[in-house]
């Protein structure tokens, strides 16, 4: 079965509400920030705990620490484009999680 995702403002709330549910109490830290024009950088620390099911992964109650960073570029106050990358799986690894192939 085709799983569709949504792109734009339909993606973005898809994946906060999925990311709301595996980690319903997450805190996300700015550790840096750069901005370059319309271009702001953020480096940063998200830690939840891990209670919904998520990827085919079933929740684990583990509190879990990822790092990241996401690069957004700003018009008029308002974030119009968006990327980014978080480490999971150097913290699914560490937590036993997932395992190597």
């Amino acid at each position: 079965m085709d799983k569709s995702y949504h792109v734009g403002v339909e993606g973005m709330k898809e994946h906060i509400t999925a990311v709301r549910q595996t980690y319903p109490d997450l805190k996300m830290t700015i550790i840096r920030q750069y901005s370059d024009g319309d271009y702001i950088i953020s480096e940063f620390i998200a830690e939840g705990t891990h209670k919904g099911k998520w990827l085919g992964m079933k929740p684990t109650g583990k509190k879990l620490t990822f790092t990241g960073v996401d690069v957004d570029k700003v018009i008029d106050g308002k974030i119009v484009e968006h990327s980014g990358a978080m480490n999971t799986f150097e913290t699914l690894f560490e937590e036993e999680i997932i395992k190597p192939a």
